[in-house]
């Protein structure tokens, strides 16, 4: 996350692992082994568009910048479904959490990627103290993924993991107002 100011709190919700979705019959749905990060240079990459992406985007060039390249985006979608779309129509690739690849979408096949750090995780940044209700909607959304997953886990272990719901000490006179991010 980047640096907040002092009124945000941040309560890490979900890690879990990073998925390549790709047309099927697409050479590396062929391959074997785990998919490297640095299989996918001069691959086009379909990612959310940077209004939807909260920083989606920005941490995938990250993880191919590692891998020694800058991604070539050929598309942005506006959702999910979009993005799914033009990937199975084969505008190119794309990298999405484990959670999301169970969503079954014709033509499309996933791939585990073979970096510990292709990961995404969910947060919920809010100004002021979490209220009950944020407690519980956290505590939900927890819960919801744990009996999906059937795991729980701190933040930076393995993939597929669920965090506990701690928040970062702030100021308690600001106003509440809660936003869910996701690398």
């Amino acid at each position: 996350l980047p640096v907040l100011p002092r009124e945000i709190s941040v309560m890490p919700m979900i890690e879990e692992a990073l998925m390549l979705g790709m047309r099927s019959g697409h050479a590396l749905a062929e391959i074997e082994r785990t998919v490297r990060i640095a299989d996918l240079v001069g691959e086009c990459f379909v990612l959310f568009g940077r209004e939807s992406g909260i920083g989606f985007n920005e941490h995938v060039a990250l993880l191919c910048r590692r891998a020694g390249f800058d991604p070539h985006i050929a598309q942005e979608a506006s959702g999910l479904a979009t993005m799914l779309g033009l990937v199975a129509a084969g505008f190119g690739i794309t990298m999405i959490s484990a959670s999301l690849g169970a969503l079954h979408a014709d033509n499309i096949v996933y791939r585990p990627l073979a970096e510990p750090d292709a990961i995404s995780r969910m947060w919920l940044l809010q100004r002021g103290s979490p209220t009950v209700a944020c407690q519980a909607f956290v505590a939900a959304v927890i819960e919801s993924h744990r009996m999906a997953d059937g795991q729980l886990a701190s933040p930076g272990g393995a993939t597929g993991k669920i965090s506990g719901a701690t928040a970062i000490p702030s100021s308690s006179s600001a106003r509440p107002s809660a936003t869910v991010a996701s690398p």
